[in-house]
C-alpha cells in the first residue's frame, strides 16, 4: 500500500504581549516587549513597577550620587593642589557638589577660568555627570513598563467570535474538531438498499464522526459511515465498504478500516447516502474539512486561516510587565560609559592627589574651615555686618585660591592654608603640591 504524505506550512498568529514582543523587537520598537511578568493584575503591575523604580532606579541615583560627591571634591582638591579655583566655584562644588546650583559656576569654570587641559576636562565631565544624576531615574523609568494583555479571538465564517489560544497547526485542528463534535448526526438512517438502520457514532478520523455497521455480529466486514459537507448548508452522508482488523496484541485492540487500496488518484469509492441541511457546514466547509479517503483527514482551507481580518487582538484583563529591549541597550551603554569613564577618573583623582592621600576626602567642615580662612584673609574679621549681596561682591573680588604649604622651621611644622596664590594676577601656578609625610602640619 502506497503511502501519501500531504505537508502543509502553517502560519502561527499569537495575541499575547510576550508573542507580539518579540516581533517589536526585531523591527526596533521602542515598547515594553522583553516581557518578564505576563498575565498579572494591574496591582501588582503597580507595584512591580514602582518597586523598580524606588530599588533601583532611586537606589541607583543615590549610589552615583556619592561617587559624584566623592569625585566632584576630589577634583576640586586636585584643582586647587595643582592650580587655582575661584572661591564662587570652590563653594558651589564643595557645598553643592551634585545639585543643579552647583551647574553654573562649573560652566562659568570651563569658559572663563585658565586650566590645564585634564582640569578642565575634569571639569566638563562634572556638568556631564550633573545632568546624568538629575535624568538617570527617568532613563530607570524608560527602560521597563507595564502593558494590559491582550487575547486571541478567532472570527468564524458564521460571524461567531471565539477567544482562542494561539493559532497553530494544533489549535487549528481542535477548533475544527470542536465545530464538528457540535454536530450531531442522524441517529436512524436508511440505506440505498431500503434497509433502515440505528449507527453507533462512537468513531471519529480528524474530527469527523465515523460510525461502522458490521454485516453481521460475528462478521470482520461491514459498511462505514461518516458525514462531509457537500457547500457552506448541505451535509453529506457518505458509506464505503470496511473491514475489522483483529490487530493482535495491539494494546488499542482491533480497528475498521476501508476496504480496498486507495491512492489519491483512484477514482472516488465512497458513495453519498444522502443530504441534509446542517448550519454547522458554514464554518466546517469553510475551514477546509474534507472526507477521509481522497484527502488526508483534514486538510485546512488555507485561505481561510491566512486572512488577518479573521483574527482579532482584544484586550483582557491582565497585564504584563518587562523592558523596552531598545530603550534597555541604549541606556545600559549610557550608563556603563558613564560609569567607566567616572571610575578611571576618580582612580586618577585619587592617585595623584596628595590631599586625598594624606588628608582624607574633603568634607562639609574641612570645606568651611578652608574657605572661611580665604575669605577672612580678604574682609577680615569684622564681617557680621555684611548683607549676602555685598559678601557675593566682595568675594567675587578675591583672586583664584589655591593650597599653599608654609613652613614653620624653629618648630618644624607646616601651615596648610587655602588662600590667593600671592603671585600677584597669576592664575595659573605651575607646581605640584608635595605633603611631607615626616612634617607635622597644622
Amino acid at each position: 500500500m502506497e503511502k501519501i504524505i500531504y505537508e502543509y506550512q502553517y502560519d502561527t498568529y499569537e495575541c499575547s504581549v510576550a508573542a507580539k514582543a518579540s516581533k517589536d523587537m526585531l523591527s526596533g520598537d521602542l515598547a515594553i516587549n522583553l516581557i518578564v511578568f505576563e498575565d498579572i493584575s494591574f496591582t501588582a503591575a503597580k507595584v512591580i513597577d514602582l518597586a523598580w523604580n524606588m530599588l533601583v532606579g532611586r537606589g541607583y541615583q543615590a549610589i552615583a550620587a556619592f561617587a559624584c560627591y566623592r569625585l566632584f571634591t576630589g577634583i576640586l582638591y586636585l584643582t586647587a593642589e595643582q592650580q587655582s579655583i575661584s572661591a564662587r566655584t570652590y563653594s558651589a562644588v564643595a557645598f553643592y557638589a551634585t545639585s543643579l546650583w552647583s551647574s553654573g559656576s562649573i560652566l562659568r569654570t570651563i569658559r572663563l577660568e585658565k586650566l590645564r587641559l585634564f582640569n578642565k576636562l575634569a571639569f566638563v565631565w562634572m556638568l556631564i555627570s550633573v545632568m546624568y544624576l538629575l535624568f538617570v531615574v527617568t532613563m530607570a523609568d524608560l527602560m521597563t513598563g507595564y502593558v494590559a494583555g491582550q487575547t486571541m479571538w478567532l472570527k468564524y465564517p458564521n460571524g461567531t467570535m471565539m477567544e482562542t489560544g494561539p493559532i497553530n497547526e494544533t489549535a487549528l485542528f481542535n477548533i475544527v474538531r470542536d465545530v464538528q463534535n457540535a454536530h450531531l448526526p442522524p441517529q436512524n438512517i436508511t440505506m440505498p438498499d431500503k434497509m433502515a438502520i440505528e449507527p453507533n457514532w462512537t468513531q471519529s478520523a480528524g474530527g469527523i464522526h465515523m460510525a461502522v455497521v458490521p454485516s453481521s455480529p460475528e462478521s470482520k466486514n461491514g459498511t462505514m459511515l461518516f458525514e462531509s459537507c457537500l457547500n457552506v448548508n448541505e451535509m453529506g452522508l457518505y458509506y464505503v465498504d470496511a473491514y475489522l482488523d483483529p490487530r493482535p496484541g495491539n494494546p488499542y485492540g482491533p480497528y475498521w478500516y476501508s476496504s480496498g487500496d486507495y491512492r489519491y488518484n483512484d477514482p472516488p469509492r465512497q458513495k453519498l447516502s444522502t443530504s441534509y441541511s446542517a448550519e454547522s457546514c458554514l464554518n466546517l466547509f469553510n475551514f477546509g474539512t474534507t472526507d477521509l479517503f481522497q484527502l488526508p483527514n483534514y486538510s485546512p482551507n488555507m485561505t481561510w486561516w491566512r486572512d488577518e481580518k479573521n483574527f482579532r487582538c482584544l484586550p483582557s484583563e491582565t497585564y504584563s510587565w518587562g523592558f523596552s529591549y531598545q530603550y534597555t541597550i541604549l541606556l545600559t551603554s549610557i550608563n556603563s560609559i558613564w560609569l567607566l569613564v567616572t571610575a578611571l577618573l576618580w582612580l586618577h583623582v585619587e592617585l595623584k592627589s596628595q590631599f586625598l592621600q594624606k588628608r582624607g576626602p574633603l568634607g562639609t567642615w574641612r570645606a568651611v574651615m578652608d574657605i572661611a580662612n580665604a575669605v577672612q584673609e580678604r574682609l577680615g574679621r569684622d564681617t557680621g555686618a555684611y548683607t549676602e549681596a555685598q559678601l557675593e561682591k566682595e568675594i567675587a573680588k578675591i583672586q583664584p585660591l589655591t593650597y599653599s604649604i608654609e613652613q614653620d622651621v624653629p618648630d618644624g611644622l607646616g601651615r596648610i592654608r587655602l588662600g590667593t596664590s600671592g603671585e600677584g594676577d597669576e592664575e595659573w601656578p605651575r607646581r605640584d603640591l608635595e605633603l611631607d609625610w615626616k612634617v607635622k602640619y597644622c
